[in-house]
């Protein structure tokens, strides 16, 4: 069975920080921790950067694009059919269609595969659908800067495809900075949901209108 190993910013931001328990009494009130100092937190992403870049922007083209910035393909997933460890793929600003299904996607713990917005540019919005964006197997991936919306049944799904005796066939993933949105209507529709995963980060997202019975996580 797996164990789940769940890192959250607000716990890690705790540990290491401080004496060995002498000393005064805690600041009920202390100032915010500079980045970079005691409490950032650690992935397996730190100091690594992308060896190649593959652009996507929804005035692109899967068939004539290179995925060049000047010759943009229009779609993830074909992006994602590219992409190789330590690709980067680069999603412009606008409006992409979601029901978007990316089965093992693997980056390796030297060369990651980052999946993002770019930066200086509006979020890129994917929308509709069942699951807005679901990814099955994925390893060493890092997704970030996405704004997700309107999907029946959810928003960002991750999950091991049922592989629940192998806990290394999904792990090893950094989510952060995501903006997921009035998905599901009545039931239990959740903007993230995590399923069977290994040693995953969630920082900085925003979580709103989760279905009627729906989590922000799940």
């Amino acid at each position: 069975m797996k164990a789940a190993r769940l890192l959250i910013a607000v716990s890690l931001s705790l540990l290491g920080c401080g004496d060995d328990g002498g000393g005064p009494d805690p600041d009920p009130d202390p100032d915010p921790l500079p980045v970079g100092e005691c409490g950032a937190i650690s992935t397996f992403e730190n100091g690594k950067t992308p060896s190649t870049t593959l652009h996507v922007d929804d005035g692109g083209s899967d068939d004539n694009g290179d995925g060049s910035e000047a010759d943009p393909l229009a779609t993830l997933q074909e992006a994602a059919s590219r992409a190789t460890p330590g690709t980067a793929i680069v999603i412009h600003e606008g409006n992409y269609a979601g029901d978007l299904y990316i089965a093992n996607l693997q980056g390796t713990e030297e060369a990651p595969i980052w999946i993002g917005g770019a930066e200086g540019e509006a979020l890129p919005v994917f929308s509709g659908g069942d699951f807005v964006i679901q990814f099955s197997g994925g390893r060493y991936l890092v997704v970030h800067d996405l704004e997700l919306t309107g999907g029946s049944a959810g928003g960002l799904n991750f999950d091991d495809m049922g592989e629940v005796d192998d806990e290394t066939f999904a792990q090893h993933l950094v989510l952060r900075d995501l903006y997921i949105h009035d998905v599901g209507a009545d039931g239990n529709q959740d903007c993230l949901k995590l399923s069977g995963l290994d040693d995953f980060f969630v920082t900085d997202g925003r979580f709103d209108d989760c279905g009627g019975g729906g989590s922000g996580i799940d």
